[in-house]
């Protein structure tokens, strides 16, 4: 019956021309519109409005569309083409095809769909499908089940009701029944699920197949049906309420290498990931013949540089520097290949960011900006950034910032 009904409405939609649209509609991004001058078929144009909202007409060029009803585009066109073009221009505007609306929630395909003059909320809901197979939808649904956000602004949001219209660009939340929390964010199956009691926000991550195995939650946010516009921050053992809503943010496991490695840079961090493993990740040791030392700052503290060995286990944020006693520096920051590079006597920062590729910047003005700033931790010291000129000249392992700052 469902899958009639919804059938139903789409073939009613089919027959009903767009030709004679309301006055006080404003035409808008995503619109399709037909414009026909009578006895003047090479005017003719069909076009879809873009954020600007404007589109190029023949002879009159550029053409403002958005917040104009079709009568005042009409007369708009049809005035300046009188303007030196045409004698007594008959202009015709239709609307081929309404910007869409969004229904999110609890409904079988959540997603945009586009508008059809005079659609209610219950047959926007069937044709996304009907509701999910575990929400607790019937035609006696409690109108504060669903939530409507005017045209998108989540700062105009009305309470409606399923014989409630739809206006174009909404934006329809369908709300679950209470029997069920919703899981949303960074899980492998978000979506809703049989409320149980006890039951936390860990073992509801668990049951959803986890997070990215290179990840970790960073925040958890709950939003009370009674109150779905406020967000309150909880722990992973937070015990979840008959009809919550828990979005997932997660945060990305990685560490950062610097100094005497071929490919210095971020990287996802794999559990138990040694330094050896850590190096080889990021291309190998630049200079395979020479001894390395290696030293970790945490993410707690970037400021006390530990010493470790290769067999040393990184956690999430550490930062990883490989220094080697030859004669070379480092160049990171703004230019094109940040690396390790072999030191030459009389060496200047100029002469470095000239084999490291130059500025990734394209402007001049830019350019100039990220060469007055310039920072060089020195090798006997990397906790402390001393500035630098372009002629500078570089001493064996100097580790040169181009274009911004830096906290080892």
């Amino acid at each position: 019956m469902l899958k009639f009904f919804s059938r139903m409405i789409i073939l009613i939609a089919a027959c009903v021309p767009f030709t004679q649209a309301d006055e006080s509609y404003e035409l808008g991004a995503g619109d399709t519109i037909s414009i026909s001058v009578f006895g003047q078929s090479e005017l003719n144009i069909k076009t879809t409005l873009d954020a600007s909202g404007i589109f190029q007409f023949p002879y009159i060029g550029t053409v403002a569309a958005a917040g104009l009803s079709v009568n005042k585009l009409s007369t708009g066109i049809t005035d300046r083409l009188k303007d030196g073009y045409l004698v007594d221009p008959q202009v015709f505007v239709t609307i081929n095809q309404y910007r869409p609306y969004y229904l999110l929630g609890d409904v079988k395909r959540p997603g945009a769909y586009p508008f059809i003059p005079g659609i209610t909320i219950s047959e926007a809901i069937a044709l996304a499908g009907g509701m999910n197979s575990n929400g607790l939808f019937a035609l006696a649904i409690e109108p504060e089940s669903i939530f409507v956000y005017e045209n998108g602004d989540r700062d105009n949001t009305s309470v409606a009701a399923l014989n409630s219209p739809v206006g174009v660009g909404d934006t329809i939340a369908v709300k679950q029944g209470s029997a069920n929390y919703l899981l949303v964010g960074d899980v492998k199956r978000p979506g809703n699920y049989p409320f149980q009691e006890a039951i936390t926000v860990r073992d509801a991550v668990a049951y959803a197949g986890g997070i990215d195995a290179t990840a970790v939650i960073e925040s958890i946010a709950v939003y009370k049906p009674s109150d779905p516009a406020t967000q309150t921050w909880v722990d992973p053992s937070y015990t979840i309420q008959r009809g919550d809503t828990v979005e997932i943010i997660q945060a990305r496991l990685q560490y950062f290498i610097l100094g005497s490695v071929l490919s210095p840079g971020a990287f996802p961090l794999e559990t138990g990931m040694t330094v050896q493993q850590a190096i080889l990740r990021a291309g190998g040791i630049a200079n395979s013949n020479q001894p390395a030392q290696y030293f970790v700052f945490s993410k707690d503290n970037a400021i006390t540089k530990n010493q470790v060995s290769n067999t040393e286990r990184l956690t999430n944020g550490d930062t990883l520097v490989v220094e080697q006693d030859d004669a070379q520096f480092y160049v990171l920051g703004k230019i094109n290949s940040p690396g390790v590079y072999k030191l030459t006597p009389g060496l200047t920062i100029m002469d470095a960011i000239a084999m490291a590729g130059g500025l990734t910047a394209t402007s001049s003005y830019t350019q100039s900006q990220d060469l007055k700033r310039i920072s060089v931790f020195e090798k006997t010291n990397r906790s402390v950034a001393a500035s630098a000129e372009v002629n500078t000249e570089i001493k064996a392992g100097d580790l040169i910032v181009i274009g911004k700052g830096m906290n080892l």
